[in-house]
């Protein structure tokens, strides 16, 4: 048990009584060997399993938590299991960096990793059918041809998608 008590200049005191206990306990520790550099493709699914590099020489239960360095929308982690099960999307592109933290309930180490997300073409298109709202001085015929005549100014407004500019 641990006193420890306080005086002021008229004598008065106070203390508090406590026990102190010291764990023998040691962090986990990731891997040496992790790789922390990581690229994938947007519209792969991916598992990472991020327990299988780390270890705690006691073998306490470990939890995992992330904090993400960057908009990083599809990133999640199993907190229990350290597992990151995703499917990148197009708000996904670019480079990522995410610190992931595992505790044992009393200590923790971090390691950051860098992910890459590589952009994959999504086809352009324009929306069909055109709409005769669409259109000044001119119709729409079939198969979506645009019938206009000659001397006039016309405005013909496509809708085109691209979802690689979301």
């Amino acid at each position: 048990t641990i006193n420890i008590t306080v005086y002021d200049n008229e004598n008065s005191r106070d203390y508090i009584l406590f026990n102190l206990t010291i764990l023998n306990n040691n962090a986990p520790v990731w891997n040496s060997s992790v790789n922390t550099v990581l690229v994938y493709y947007e519209g792969n699914t991916t598992l990472l399993n991020f327990s299988m590099n780390v270890s705690d020489p006691n073998n306490d239960r470990l939890t995992f938590t992330f904090a993400n360095n960057s908009a990083f929308p599809n990133f999640s982690l199993n907190s229990t299991n350290g597992i990151a099960n995703l499917t990148f999307g197009d708000s996904d592109v670019g480079e990522h960096s995410i610190n992931i933290t595992v505790n044992d309930s009393y200590l923790t180490d971090v390691k950051t990793f860098n992910i890459t997300i590589y952009n994959v073409h999504d086809p352009v298109y324009v929306e069909r059918p055109i709409e005769t709202g669409d259109l000044t001085n001119a119709t729409v015929g079939g198969n979506n041809n645009i019938n206009v005549t000659e001397d006039n100014v016309t405005t013909i407004a496509l809708w085109v998608h691209d979802e690689d500019f979301v």
